[in-house]
């Protein structure tokens, strides 16, 4: 496995360029944030997890197929901040919300 180091970081504002992947032909253009990033352990190539901003949709998208914007947000644009605490039952498995 070839290691390398990944291009794009976590919340970090992309753009979608499809190439000529048919799959990403209709968010080709379309802006979004990085929220999640993976390395295949063959290739050693990068792919995102890309919610994108107009529909809220998360891609799964290669890194040679993102385009830096030079922007970032940050983590509390996407996230509130809230928990909820859950209790499991060890005989069964199952959780239920803490009260």
């Amino acid at each position: 496995m070839s290691s390398k180091s990944n291009q794009f970081q976590f919340y970090e504002v992309v753009v979608v360029e499809a190439g000529s992947d048919e799959g990403l032909r209709g968010i080709s253009g379309e802006e979004g944030a990085i929220m999640g990033m993976s390395q295949d352990e063959e290739t050693g190539c990068w792919g995102y997890a890309v919610s994108l901003f107009s529909t809220q949709e998360t891609w799964d998208v290669s890194e040679s197929q993102l385009i830096k914007t030079g922007r970032m947000k940050q983590r509390s644009d996407f996230y509130s901040g809230d928990s909820i605490r859950v209790i499991v039952d060890p005989e069964s498995g199952e959780g239920s919300l803490k009260e």
